[in-house]
């Protein structure tokens, strides 16, 4: 699976992007890139959850946004770590808690 951040032009002195994902197709080739989320984020990463799962991660302006791809390489909308006025972390804090993120 490939998770990035797409620009679509030009914004000087900004590093946030909409937030995209592609799965490798079974020719090889990747499947259509999904929109995860619209909104100019930052940090995007995903990370593997086991049985050919992983969860997609971003920092928005208020929390952090998740999206979850199922075995398929879809990716479908899930529940962030915390609601967005109760907590103010980053991808980078969920990266540096490593499996103790992971479901159980």
């Amino acid at each position: 699976m490939l998770v990035c951040q797409l620009k679509a032009k030009s914004a000087a002195f900004s590093d946030a992007a909409p937030v995209r994902a592609a799965a490798f197709a079974s020719d090889g080739r990747f499947d259509p890139l999904q929109t995860l989320t619209p909104k100019r984020v930052f940090d995007a990463v995903v990370l593997p959850i086991g049985d050919d799962r992983a969860v997609a991660l971003w920092t928005a302006r208020h929390g952090v946004g998740a999206a979850l791809a199922g075995a398929d390489g879809r990716f479908r909308a899930t529940a962030t770590p915390c609601r967005p006025s109760a907590c103010h972390i980053s991808t980078r804090d969920v990266r540096v808690a490593g499996h103790y993120t992971r479901p159980r």
